[in-house]
Order: C-alpha cells, then structure tokens, then sequence
C-alpha cells in the first residue's frame, strides 16, 4: 500500500497534493484522486485507551465522479469513514479517520487504506503515527548469575519505571515456586526524581528498585526462577522478570572425556547413537570439601532412567587441592529398539540421579540427552 503512496508524493513539484500527474495526462477523462496535504498524521504520545480523531481531504483532478470506500481493519482500533462520496470533478471529500489506542507500541504506525475508482490509483494508503509507550515497564527482563556459592548467596536488583504517574508504588511480589521464598529476600526501594539512574531514562515520572537477594546456604545447581511484582497500577501484562544461577556447593558437574555440558539447563549431551551400538564417556565430580564436613565423600547411584540403555558406573575419586574429582562412567548401550530422549522439556529427558554420603547428605542430579536411532 504505501509503494503507491510514494509515488503520489514524488510527482508533483508544484504543490503540495498528493497525485499522479504522468498517468493524468494518459487518462484526463477519468476520476483522478489527490490527497490534499499530507498522508501522514502523527499524533504524538498517547496511552492505551485514548481516543483521536483526524480529517484528511482526497480531491477529485479528473473529468468523472471519484467514488471513494474506506477499508476498516478488525482489532486495529481504528475506523476510517468518508464524507462526500461520490466526489464531482474539482471537489472534495474528508475522510474521517477515528482511533483508540489498544497496544503498546514506541512507533506505532497504522495504514488506512481507501479504495477508489481511479483506473490508475486504486487504493490510496494514508498513515496514522504516533508513539504509545508502556505505561509501567521494567528495566531488564532477567537477572542472571554464574558461579555463585551457595555459601555466599547472590544480589542485585531491577528497576521498575512509571511513565505517566508520579506515585509508583510496588505493593507485593511472588515467585513461580513459592518454596523459593524461604531463602530469597525481595525488598522495594522508591528512587528519588534525581537519582542518577533515571538520569539517562525519559519521560519517566517515578520508580522503584527492586532488590532481589539469595541467602547463604540455598540449594546448590542450575536455578531457575521468575519474580512476579504487583503495583498499584494497572498494566496490560505482568512485571515478571527471570532469575537465573549456577549456583555451586559442595559438588559441580564438569564435562570430561566424549561429551558436552550445559550448566544452564543441567543437561549432559551423549549425542546419537545406532540401535545395535554402543557410546562410552567421562563426567567428572568436583566437590568443594571445604563446604561440607569431613574429607571424603562418596557418592551412590540411586536412579537412572531410562535403565534399559543408560549407565552411570562411579570411579575412583582422587584429591585435587582442597577437593575432590569423582569420575562418572557414562554408558549408552542400544538394545536394539530405537529410543529418543532429546527434549527439550525434563519429561523428555533421561535422569541421573546419586546420593552422597559421608560429611553431606546432598544430591547430584542431571538430564541426559540422546537419541538411538535405527
């Protein structure tokens, strides 16, 4: 639609209008449709649920009648009507467009497109702009943490902005799992109008820092969380953002000999193998003895899933420095029925699972993705 529009603003040197004067002089006795000024409106900053109105004019150049029918699109929030159709040669006809904003958008732009009985025009496409930012957003979507200690927890924050009221105010919050709550603290902190954060943010009225902390000694391993906070605003989706951490304590999975691991997800890739074949590879143990009690751990297996082809064998576990390596035999064995375990949800992977004993009562667990194929 707007391919045609661009050619009408290029033609005409003289003034103005919008037309096309190289297909006027091929068909002077036809309707010819000229839009009178601009195409574009833009209505500056809006919010959601604001209403506007604005009239553009299309006048008839041609020696017929120009008829002129509105095309409304469903959910756009915006309808077009004209006034003054059929057009007389010379004439003029407003073509009312009425809005309401009903989504978020920092270049919002919506085409109104206008059908015509011009034989070499017949849509025109005008362009409502304007610009709709959230009303409330927060600064990031994710808090993100490597290597952190169990023993010593992590910290950090988000920010949450307000953009068209002065009184911002983070009332509660929740986590997709309430255990979660029992060792994270949340606090809320209202930053002041000349806090040097808000320096470099625009047009944002008030705000709210958002402390977000883990206590020392929480679960060890892959954390995976989200924080849902409540103000005292309405918004048209939830203030959530993703907390994530590798969190180390006494043990960490290491990849060794044959195979990758993904610390975000907890994953062990073994890769594909044939249904008559067999893979064999390392994972290595590291433990921390300076988390727990005692210098020595050994670890047990007590869950494999699926069984029937996966194999996890403990080796020998030698010292390194202030810890330990424990080697894990890893062992996928076909048995002639092809199987796959690649996710991507937990359900759909295999499972590890070892118990230590002597100075820790902790778990090691992981997925195992793979695949036996025919």
């Amino acid at each position: 639609m707007l391919v045609a529009v661009g050619l009408l603003g290029g033609c005409d040197e003289n003034n103005g209008d919008t037309g096309l004067q190289g297909f006027r002089q091929r068909s002077p006795e036809g309707p010819i449709a000229t839009i009178v000024g601009s195409q574009e409106y833009n209505f500056g900053t809006s919010q959601i649920g604001e209403e506007g109105s604005h009239v553009f004019e299309i006048r008839n150049d041609g020696k017929s009648p120009l008829t002129l029918a509105p095309v409304n699109l469903d959910e756009s929030g915006v309808v077009a009507r004209v006034e003054g159709s059929p057009v007389a040669p010379g004439g003029t006809a407003r073509l009312i467009v009425d809005w309401e904003i009903n989504y978020y958008e920092e270049n919002y732009l919506q085409n109104v497109g206008v059908e015509t009985n011009d034989p070499e025009l017949g849509m025109l496409s005008l362009r409502l702009m304007g610009n709709v930012p959230p009303s409330v957003r927060q600064q990031r979507s994710r808090l993100g943490f490597r290597n952190v200690r169990a023993s010593e927890g992590f910290e950090s924050y988000f920010d949450v902005y307000a953009y068209f009221d002065d009184d911002l105010e983070v009332i509660s919050h929740e986590w997709l799992d309430p255990a979660t709550e029992a060792f994270m603290e949340v606090d809320y902190q209202t930053l002041p109008p000349d806090h040097a954060s808000l320096q470099e943010q625009k047009n944002v009225k008030s705000a709210v820092r958002v402390w977000v902390r883990a206590l020392p000694g929480m679960p060890s391993g892959v954390f995976r969380e989200a924080i849902t906070v409540n103000i005292n605003k309405e918004t048209r989706r939830p203030i959530q953002v993703a907390v994530l951490a590798d969190v180390r304590g006494a043990f960490a999975i290491e990849a060794g000999r044959g195979l990758d691991y993904d610390a975000e997800i907890n994953v062990v890739d073994m890769g594909r193998i044939s249904r008559f074949s067999k893979k064999e590879a390392t994972l290595n143990i590291s433990v921390n003895l300076t988390e727990i009690d005692g210098d020595k751990v050994t670890l047990t297996v007590e869950q494999i899933d699926p069984a029937e082809v996966l194999q996890v064998e403990v080796r020998e576990a030698r010292k390194v420095g202030k810890g330990m390596v424990i080697p894990l035999q890893m062992v996928l064995q076909g048995n002639g029925q092809s199987i796959s375990r690649m996710g991507p949800g937990e359900e759909l992977l295999g499972r590890a699972r070892l118990v230590a004993e002597g100075g820790s009562d902790q778990v090691v667990e992981f997925f195992v993705k793979f695949a036996i194929t025919q």
